[in-house]
């Protein structure tokens, strides 16, 4: 069985789509007036703009450091292929100069 990992994004957006439906419930449930339950909506809105738009920042903070990641990785598994090569084509440099020598 394969095992998934959650990114910071969906977790993220798994939060922010449990606090609006939690907070959508609960203001329709309340045991309030109609006129009061409508300002505490418009007012929670309100904060879940500010919330939403910090879930965001974080998530754009987040890629752009698995973006810094990944390039470094990238970058010295490139250095490590390059000189694997290099190796390889001494090796075959050594090999025809012997050839070369032996005949």
């Amino acid at each position: 069985m394969s095992e998934e990992k959650f990114s910071y994004v969906e977790f993220g957006w798994g939060i922010l789509t449990g606090l609006i439906l939690g907070s959508v419930l609960g203001l329709i449930f309340a045991p309030s007036a109609g006129r009061e339950t409508r300002r505490r909506i418009v007012n929670y809105a309100g904060s879940l703009k500010v919330t939403a738009g910090d879930l965001i920042e974080q998530a754009r903070k987040s890629l752009e450091e698995a973006s810094r990641r990944l390039e470094g990785l990238i970058e010295g598994e490139e250095r490590r292929v390059k000189k694997g090569l290099k190796e390889v084509r001494q090796a075959l440099e050594r090999l025809e100069l012997e050839k070369g020598e032996t005949a």
